[in-house]
């Protein structure tokens, strides 16, 4: 990304209750998202907030979390699949610079946030996450480095499934605070990550219209009618 374009497009991905809305809220410095600390999901559709932090005008998609309802997989997955839509017909015109996938660090990585991690690659492409994709940890504010030493200690002491999905963003991993006031330490989280994003390259709508995509959606919605947004 160029500092002529003076434009920065995130999408955040991942299961409510992870903070996903607030980490919306930090990025802009502003609350534009209802937060909640509960598994039920309150992002029923996909959504937006604006606003221009140092010279960049940031837009933030917040999108409605998989595995978040009831309803069965099948059902979950054609959701997840329309919402991705919703996005990417919204971002027609500038890409999306970040996918920002939002883990509280303290919480397990349970089942559902591994098949959710799959499913995001297969509607966006298998290089979406190294293109593309950053690591957001929430929920800094608890973190005890006395007790577990420091944030790359943490991440280097992991194992299983995520250190897997550690090793798959690299270095495009943050630790973050929710809490506070916007011009405190959320700003300093928020610089921490526009700092990322400028340096991804954009997700373009002719990425997410590659035919192993379209295909992989089309399994995915569980419909032989899907094709390719306009």
């Amino acid at each position: 990304m160029t500092a002529s374009q003076r434009k920065i497009t995130i999408a955040l991905l991942g299961k409510t209750g992870h903070g996903k809305s607030a980490t919306g809220n930090t990025i802009l410095r502003k609350n534009y998202f209802k937060e909640s600390s509960n598994m039920s999901s309150c992002s029923k559709l996909v959504k937006d907030g604006e606003n221009k932090i140092d010279g960049y005008v940031v837009t933030v998609y917040d999108t409605p979390g998989p595995y978040d309802t009831d309803e069965n997989e099948a059902f979950m997955k054609k959701k997840a699949v329309e919402h991705c839509d919703t996005l990417m017909y919204a971002c027609t015109n500038s890409g999306v610079n970040a996918f920002i996938l939002v883990l509280n660090y303290s919480a397990s990585y349970t089942e559902e946030e591994i098949k959710t991690v799959n499913m995001y690659e297969q509607i966006f492409g298998p290089d979406f996450i190294k293109n593309h994709g950053i690591l957001v940890f929430t929920h800094g504010e608890n973190f005890d480095e006395e007790e577990t030493g420091n944030f790359k200690t943490w991440c280097n002491a992991q194992t299983g499934p995520m250190k897997t999905l550690i090793e798959k963003f690299q270095d495009n991993i943050l630790l973050i605070k929710n809490k506070g006031s916007f011009d405190g330490i959320r700003a300093t989280s928020s610089h921490d990550i526009l700092q990322l994003c400028i340096k991804k390259k954009e997700y373009l709508k002719c990425d997410y219209d590659r035919p192993s995509c379209i295909r992989n959606r089309k399994v995915l919605s569980g419909s032989g009618s899907y094709c390719k947004i306009m």
